[in-house]
Parts: structure tokens; sequence; C-alpha cells
């Protein structure tokens, strides 16, 4: 009895300081907010062990209306502190655990509605996650919630030229590859048919966004049936073929960035226009457009990665006279100094005769006094 009675007492406690514990998810410093999605948690959990099903149910009631609240709210602060609940709550276990599923997705949905409103990429990455957090938890209602998300975000890549759409669009659309693979699976064949356009978007953002996006489905497609999987591949590696030769740097920057993902993620396909990508890559060094100059820079050990031997044997020369001319200059020097690193990593032995010029370089960066003769 006496231990009953400590247990009702503790969960008195926890209510006690629960409107302090809400107030706190409106703060302004991130592990804030994280502590008190973290309290959140561990007073709901109380509650359930604690409560009566009809007085729990009740509690959760108000609760989710509370998390509602801040979610629609125009304040960032409280919209990440309603997230960070949203996510804290995901997996406790509960009587209603599955409409509540449904709950939290509703709430996710109002910040995705919202960003025709200037919601800040941290918010709706923030949101995104949670959402693939929610499908990943799994349950009869999750399939319903999936395919109504994946479907609308295809629809946004298609259909509305609104920026912040779009980011939305990738954004869920790389959660939910992710986290429920199986449900995603199939939608893969209309997301290697929408993306596309978004991966010459004018936005650079969204362009990452879409990649990761991307990214996400092949890594989802890489051990399934081939026939499809093949015909998948040369799709997206026509993609990329298109934007390389359009002229636009917005839609060369995608190529690129697609380029990368097709080494990284579609084991041995890359191989028989392994050469082809090399050439074409080199071309782009000297583009005008500086993030494309940078996005050479930070693919190249991508491509000695992904076959050291033709690599070292025909381009290795080249490319890294390329990265050792962009070590010496200052204003992007730190993206160089990673590319030669990696390239390192990738090509073992083959880098002994560079690592006097690089060493040279590196000495200069960490005097640079020196360069001035000083």
């Amino acid at each position: 009895m006496c231990k009953q009675l400590l247990v009702v007492l503790a969960t008195m406690s926890t209510l006690d300081t629960l409107p302090q514990t809400i107030g706190a998810l409106k703060h302004g410093k991130q592990f804030v907010r994280q502590n008190a999605a973290n309290a959140l948690r561990t007073c709901v959990i109380a509650c359930r062990k604690n409560m009566s099903g009809e007085t729990f149910t009740a509690f959760m009631t108000d609760l989710n209306k509370v998390i509602f609240d801040l979610v629609s709210s125009n304040e960032k602060n409280s919209k990440l502190g309603g997230i960070l609940a949203i996510k804290a709550l995901i997996d406790v276990d509960h009587s209603e655990s599955e409409v509540q599923v449904i709950r939290f997705a509703n709430c996710l949905r109002v910040v995705f509605q919202q960003q025709s409103q200037n919601v800040d990429n941290e918010t709706l990455i923030a949101a995104a996650e949670a959402l693939g957090h929610l499908a990943r938890a799994g349950g009869t209602l999750t399939v319903d919630f999936v395919n109504f998300e994946v479907t609308r975000a295809l629809e946004w890549l298609q259909s509305d030229r609104q920026s912040s759409r779009r980011l939305v669009a990738s954004l869920v659309l790389k959660e939910l590859a992710e986290n429920a693979p199986v449900l995603f699976y199939s939608h893969v064949g209309t997301f290697f048919e929408y993306v596309v356009v978004v991966l010459s978007d004018k936005d650079k953002i969204i362009r990452q966004s879409a990649t990761k996006a991307l990214r996400a489905c092949l890594q989802l497609i890489f051990d399934r049936d081939s026939r499809w999987r093949l015909k998948w591949y040369y799709k997206v590696y026509d993609m990329a073929q298109q934007g390389f030769s359009s002229g636009s740097a917005d839609s060369l920057h995608g190529a690129l960035l697609v380029t990368k993902e097709l080494l990284e993620n579609t084991g041995d396909f890359m191989v028989p226009r392994f050469n082809e990508v090399c050439q074409t890559v080199y071309k782009c060094k000297d583009h005008r457009d500086r993030l494309i100059r940078d996005t050479i820079v930070t693919l190249s050990p991508a491509l000695a990665t992904f076959s050291p031997d033709a690599f070292v044997h025909d381009y290795l020369a080249e490319f890294m006279d390329h990265l050792v001319e962009k070590m010496a200059k200052s204003s992007r020097r730190g993206i160089a100094f990673l590319a030669v690193g990696q390239m390192a990593v990738a090509v073992g032995r083959a880098f002994v005769p560079y690592l006097d010029r690089v060493l040279n370089q590196v000495h200069d960066a960490l005097n640079p006094k020196s360069r001035r003769g000083l």
C-alpha cells in the first residue's frame, strides 16, 4: 500500500510540473526544449501506469490539444517544441497508440501546410524527421497515412512550382523511403518519373534535398528485383545526362549530385560508364559557377573510390593537379583539403608521388605568415 501511495504521489508531482514542462517546450534554446520533451515523455509514461483508462484518455486528449497548439503557432520555437514532443511520445505504448499515430500525423501536416507562410527550413526538416519516426513506429493505421503523405508529396513535386512545397515534398519522401520502405516501394516508379523536375530546381537547397530523397530510393531498391532495378538505374542515369547537356548551371549541379549517388548506390552499374563520367566531370572543373566548381572538387574522391585502379591509371594525375591548385586558393581551400584527404584514402600508395606538393600546401595553410614573407 505504501508503495502504491508513493507511486501516486510521484505521478501527482509530475503533473504539478507539467505546465512548466509545456512552457519549456517553447524555450529559445534547443537543449531546453529537448529536456522538456524528455520530461513530458516521463510524465506520460507515469500517467499511463497509474491512471485509470478513462482518466488517461482524457489526459491525452488535453495533451494532444496542447501539442496541436504548439505546432500551429506562428512562433518557431513553439513549433519546434511541439515537434520534439511528438517525437518523444511516438513509441509510448498505450491503448490508443494507433489512433495517436493519426493524431500526430495531422499535427505534422499543419507544419507542412504552413510552408507557404515562410516556415523556416529547420522546422520543416524537424517535422519531416518526426514523420519518418512515426512511419517507422508501424501499426495498422500507418499504411493509410504513409500512402497519403507519399501521394501528396509526389503531387507537390510534379504539379506545384512553389519552392517551399517542393522542399517539403523532397524532405517527406526521403524520410518515408528510409523509414517505411515496404510501403514506399509501390511508389518508386512514380518517384523516379517526378524527381527529375526538382533535381534542376533553381533553389540549391531543394536540389540537395531531392538528391537525398533519390539516395534513399536507390538504397531501397538495391536488393530488389534486378529487372526493375536496372530500368530505374537507366532512368536516373538519363536524368544526369540531360542535366549535363542542358547548359543550365542549376541542371548541371543537379547532374553532378545525381552522378555521385549513382556511383555510391548502384553497385557495378556505373562500371561501363565510368570513363565517360570522369571525362564529363573533369570538363566542368573550370565552370563559371562557383557551386559547380566546388561540387567537382567534392565529387573527385567519389570517382576514385568507385574504381581506384581505373582512376589511378587514367585520371589521377589531372584530378590531383586540379585539387592541388584549389588547395592553394585561400577562398575555397577547405573543401579541397578534405577532398585530397579522401583521395589519398581511395587510391592508397598511388598517392605517394603527390605527397610533397600536398604537404607544401598543408604547411602554407598552417603557417599563413610564411606566405607573406613575414
